[in-house]
C-alpha cells in the first residue's frame, strides 16, 4: 500500500536561476554607471590599473611642463596634443582628464584665446560630474575662470593653492598668469622668481620679464627678456618685449623697428596672440612718429588675426580720429570697451570723436565723467576744456585749463592744454595773458619736438607764418623723425605762399608715408594757388580714393575743394554728405561756402544760417552767414552776425575784413580802414582785405595810398582778373598809363577767356583805349567798347571821334 505522506519538492534550482537572474540583472545595470561598467569591469580595470594610469599621468606631466618651460607657441601647442594622445592609454582616469583641462587653459591664459582648446577643456572638466577630491580640477576650474572674467575669485583660489604647495610649478604658474591679468605686476614677478628657484625655464624668467614691464621697470624687464632669449633662443615674446622698451626712446626706437620687422617676416614660433602684440606695437611706433597710414595698416593687420584684440582696435581708432574719420574712430574705440570696458584711452577716445563729429553734449558728459575718474591727467582735461568751449562756456574751460596746469600730472600731453588756453586768452582779447601763458609753458615743460610743435600750430592759427616755420624746425632739429612737426611745416610754408619749399616738403612727408592724412589736400591747394587747377582737382580725387564712401573724408575733400575755389566738386561732395548727415553744422557751412563761391547767395545763406542754427558757438559759423548777408544787402544781419564772430573770436580777421566792407558801403569809411587794417594785421595773406582797403583809401581821396594795396593784392593774386582791372583803371586815372596798360591787357585777356563776358569788360576797354592815348591800336577798344558799353554812356562821342582820327570810323549806332 502506497505512504499517504505529502511529496516534499526540491527548490534549489529555482534559488540558483533567481540568484544567476539577479547577477545578471544587476551586472548588466551597472553599464549604466559610467564608472563602474558592466558587472563592475571598469571599477575593477581601474583599481588594478591605478598605479599604471599614475605613472602615465606623471610622465605626460613632465614632458608637459619641459614643452611649457621652453615659452615657445609651437611646442605648447604640441603639449597639449601630446597630453591628449597619452592620455588614450587612461581614459577614465580622473586626474589625467583634469590635467588636460588644466593644460589647455593654461595655454590660453599664456599665449590668447582659442575656442577650440577651450570648448575641449570645459568638456573634459564636464566629464568629471561631481566627483569630488580629483587632483588637478580645482586649478583648471580656476584658470577656467580667469579666462571668463572672474578674476577676483581665480586669483584668491589660485594663491590658496600656491601656499598648500609652493613646490608645485603649475600652481606658481597658474598664479603667476593670472596675477599678470589681475593687474598685481609686484606679486606676479615674485611669483614667477619663486617659479625660477623651481625651474630654470624660459617661462619663469619671461613671467618675471612681463611683470617687470607692467610695473614700469624697463631695465629688469630688458634684463629678464635677454635671460629668456639665452633659455629659449626662438622666443617671441621676448623679442617683442626688448622692441617694446627700445620704442620708448628716440636712440634706440629704429632698431625695435627693424627687429619688429624682421619678426614678422618669420613668425614661426608666434602664436595669433603673440602676432597681434607685434603688430600693435608696430603700429604704435609708426603713430607716436605719425606715420598714420602705416600705423593703421599695422593695426588692420592684427585685427585680421583677433578682430576683439582691444589694443588694436583703441590704436585703429586713433589713426582713424587722426584722419579726420570720426565716425569710424567711435566704432573701434566702442568696440574695443567690449573687450576692456574701464579702458581710459578708449574712453577718451570715443568722447574725443563725438566732440569731433559735433556731438557735444554726448562728449561733455563723457568727459565730465572721465574727468572725475582721472582728475590728474592732462589729456582729460584738454578733451573737457575743448568740449565746454565748444558748449560755450568759455570760463569754465579757462578754469579747467588752469587747474590741469597746476595739478595734472607732468608729461608732454600738457603741452596742448597750455596751448589750448593760449588760444582761449587770445580769442578773447587777453593778448597779454596769452603770451604768458606761452612763457609759463617754456619755463615749466622740457624743451621738446612735442613743444614746438603745438607753439607752431598756434602761430598758424593766428596767422604769423615765419614764427611757424621756426617753431616746426626747431621741432624736427629736435627729433627728426616727426612726420606731424615735418608736415606742419609744409603747412606753414604753403600759407606763407612758399610753394616750392612746401612742395619739397610734402615731397619728404609722402616719401615715408605717401597716405597721410591732409597730404593729397594740401598738395590740392598748391596747385590751386599756382594755377593748375586740373592737378588740384587730381589732389582733390586723390584723398578720396583711400575711402571714397566715408563721409569723414568725404567732408574733409569737399571742404578742402571750397577752400581752395573749387566751388562745383565742392558742392558735388558735400551734398552727398548732407544727405547722410543733414544735421551738421560743418556740412551745412562747408556747402554753403562752396554756393556762395558761385554767387548763388540766397541758397547760401540759408545754409549758412542752418550751421549757425546747429552750432551757434563756432566764430566762422557767424562769419559767413554775415558774409552772405553782407552780399545780399542785408545790412542788418550783416552786422549782426559779425558782431557774434568776433564776440566768439577777437582773432578771426575775416570777420575784420567782412565788417570793413559793410562798414564802406554804410559810408562809415574811417571805420571801415580801420577794420581792414586790424583784418591784415591778425592775417596778413587776406588779400581781399587789402583790396577792400584800397577801395576805401579809394573813397577817401587817398588814391596814392589806394595804388599801394591794390599793387599789393595784384602781387599776391595775379590771376585775379577785377583786382587787374581795377588796379590799371586806377592808374590810368593818375596818368599812369604805361603801369596801367600792363594790368588792364591781363584782364581784357582774361575777361575775353571766359564763358560769358564779364561786366567790367567794356569799361576795361574804354580805360586801355584812353591809356594808349591816339595810338593805332586804340581803335580795337574803342570799338570793343562801343559795342559792348551802354549806350547811354557819355563817353560814346568821344570813342567815335577817336575812332574817326585814327582813320577807323564808327560805322554802328
Amino acid at each position: 500500500m502506497p505512504s499517504l505522506a505529502p511529496r516534499v519538492r526540491r527548490r534549489w534550482p529555482l534559488r540558483v536561476f533567481a540568484g544567476l537572474l539577479v547577477v545578471a540583472v544587476g551586472g548588466g545595470s551597472l553599464s549604466f554607471v559610467p564608472g563602474a561598467g558592466p558587472y563592475g569591469a571598469y571599477w575593477i580595470s581601474d583599481r588594478l590599473n591605478a598605479g599604471q594610469h599614475a605613472r602615465l599621468l606623471a610622465e605626460a606631466q613632465g614632458r608637459s611642463r619641459k614643452a611649457f618651460g621652453r615659452d615657445l607657441w609651437p611646442e605648447a601647442v604640441v603639449a597639449v596634443q601630446e597630453l591628449e594622445a597619452a592620455r588614450a592609454g587612461a581614459k577614465r582616469h580622473k586626474p589625467f582628464a583634469a590635467y588636460c583641462a588644466f593644460a589647455g587653459y593654461l595655454r590660453e591664459l599664456r599665449f590668447g584665446s582659442d575656442p577650440a582648446v577651450h570648448a575641449r577643456a570645459k568638456g573634459l572638466l564636464a566629464e568629471l560630474g561631481d566627483a569630488r577630491d580629483v587632483p588637478y580640477e580645482p586649478l583648471a576650474s580656476a584658470a577656467r575662470d580667469a579666462l571668463e572674467g572672474q578674476l577676483g575669485r581665480a586669483e584668491e583660489r589660485a594663491r590658496a593653492f600656491a601656499r598648500e604647495n609652493a613646490s608645485d610649478p603649475d600652481r606658481l604658474v597658474l598664479l603667476g598668469e593670472i596675477e599678470l591679468r589681475g593687474a598685481a605686476p609686484a606679486s606676479a614677478r615674485a611669483t614667477f622668481q619663486s617659479l625660477d628657484k623651481l625651474e630654470t625655464s624660459a617661462r619663469a624668467s619671461f613671467g618675471a620679464a612681463r611683470a617687470a614691464l607692467a610695473a614700469g621697470d624697463m631695465a629688469e624687464a630688458s634684463a629678464a627678456a635677454r635671460l629668456t632669449l639665452t633659455r629659449s633662443p626662438g622666443h617671441v615674446g621676448a623679442r617683442t618685449l626688448l622692441a617694446r622698451v627700445g620704442a620708448r626712446t628716440q636712440a634706440t626706437e629704429s632698431a625695435s623697428l627693424t627687429e619688429l620687422q624682421t619678426l614678422l617676416k618669420s613668425p614661426a614660433n608666434a602664436s595669433p596672440g603673440e602676432l597681434v602684440a607685434a603688430e600693435t606695437l608696430l603700429g604704435d611706433i609708426h603713430l607716436g612718429r605719425s606715420r598714420v597710414a602705416m600705423a593703421e595698416a599695422a593695426y588692420t593687420r592684427a585685427l585680421k588675426i583677433e578682430p576683439r584684440a582691444a589694443a588694436a582696435l583703441r590704436g585703429l581708432g586713433e589713426a582713424q580720429f587722426r584722419s579726420g574719420r570720426f565716425s569710424e574712430a567711435v566704432a573701434r574705440f566702442e568696440a574695443s570697451l567690449q573687450s576692456e570696458a574701464d579702458h581710459l584711452v578708449a574712453q577718451l577716445g570715443v568722447a574725443k570723436s563725438k566732440l569731433s563729429l559735433d556731438r557735444i553734449e554726448d562728449a561733455l558728459k563723457l568727459l565730465r565723467q572721465l574727468h572725475k575718474t582721472a582728475p590728474t591727467s592732462a589729456t582729460v582735461a584738454y578733451w573737457l576744456g575743448r568740449a565746454l568751449e565748444a558748449s560755450g562756456d568759455k570760463d569754465r574751460a579757462s578754469s579747467t585749463y588752469h587747474v590741469a596746469i597746476e595739478k595734472a600730472v607732468q608729461g608732454p600731453e600738457l603741452v596742448d592744454v597750455f596751448v589750448a588756453l593760449a588760444i582761449l586768452q587770445n580769442d578773447r582779447g587777453q593778448a597779454e595773458q596769452a603770451q604768458k601763458t606761452l612763457a609759463n609753458a617754456r619755463k615749466k615743460l622740457p624743451e621738446s619736438s612735442t613743444l614746438h610743435r603745438a607753439l607752431g600750430d598756434l602761430a598758424i592759427l593766428q596767422g604769423r607764418y615765419p614764427e611757424a616755420v621756426e617753431e616746426f624746425r626747431r621741432a624736427l632739429s629736435l627729433d627728426a623723425e616727426d612726420l606731424a612737426s615735418r608736415f606742419r611745416l609744409g603747412v606753414a610754408l604753403r600759407r606763407s605762399q612758399s610753394f616750392p619749399a612746401a612742395t619739397e616738403v610734402f615731397d619728404q612727408v609722402a616719401k615715408v608715408d605717401p597716405e597721410h592724412p591732409g597730404l593729397a589736400l594740401e598738395r590740392g591747394l598748391i596747385f590751386e594757388a599756382t594755377g593748375r587747377g586740373a592737378e588740384a582737382l587730381k589732389a582733390y580725387e586723390a584723398a578720396l580714393a583711400k575711402a571714397p564712401t566715408d563721409p569723414e573724408l568725404m567732408l574733409r575733400a569737399g571742404c578742402g575743394s571750397v577752400a581752395a575755389g573749387q566751388a562745383d566738386r565742392g558742392e558735388e561732395i558735400l551734398r552727398k554728405v548732407l544727405a547722410l548727415r543733414p544735421n551738421s553744422a560743418e556740412v551745412n557751412h562747408c556747402l554753403g561756402r562752396s554756393l556762395l563761391l558761385r554767387e548763388k547767395v540766397a541758397d547760401a545763406q540759408r545754409l549758412l544760417d542752418r550751421a549757425v542754427e546747429l552750432d551757434p558757438n563756432r566764430a566762422e559759423y557767424h562769419l559767413y552767414a554775415g558774409r552772405a548777408a553782407n552780399e545780399a544787402g542785408n545790412a542788418p544781419k550783416a552786422e549782426r552776425e559779425l558782431a557774434k564772430a568776433l564776440e566768439l573770436d577777437g582773432s578771426l580777421a575775416d570777420a575784420y575784413w567782412q565788417r570793413g566792407v559793410l562798414r564802406a558801403r554804410q559810408g562809415a569809411v574811417r571805420d571801415a580802414v580801420a577794420d581792414l587794417a586790424k583784418a591784415l594785421t591778425l592775417n596778413p595773406s587776406r588779400s581781399e582785405a587789402r583790396a577792400a582797403l584800397a577801395d576805401a583809401y579809394y573813397d577817401l581821396g587817398k588814391e596814392r595810398d589806394a595804388l599801394v594795396e591794390w599793387e599789393r593784392a595784384v602781387k599776391e593774386q595775379p590771376d585775379n582778373a577785377v583786382w587787374r582791372f581795377r588796379y590799371g583803371k586806377l592808374l590810368v586815372t593818375n596818368q599812369l598809363n604805361d603801369a596801367g596798360r600792363e594790368h588792364l591787357a591781363k584782364a581784357i585777356a582774361a575777361g575775353e577767356k571766359a564763358e560769358s563776358a564779364p561786366r567790367w569788360l567794356w569799361e576795361a576797354h574804354h580805360f586801355m583805349a584812353r591809356a594808349l592815348a591816339g595810338r593805332p591800336e586804340a581803335a580795337v577798344h574803342w570799338e570793343h567798347f562801343l559795342r559792348l558799353g551802354p549806350k547811354d554812356s557819355p563817353y560814346r562821342p568821344e570813342a567815335k571821334q577817336a575812332l574817326t582820327r585814327l582813320g577807323k570810323p564808327w560805322a554802328g549806332d
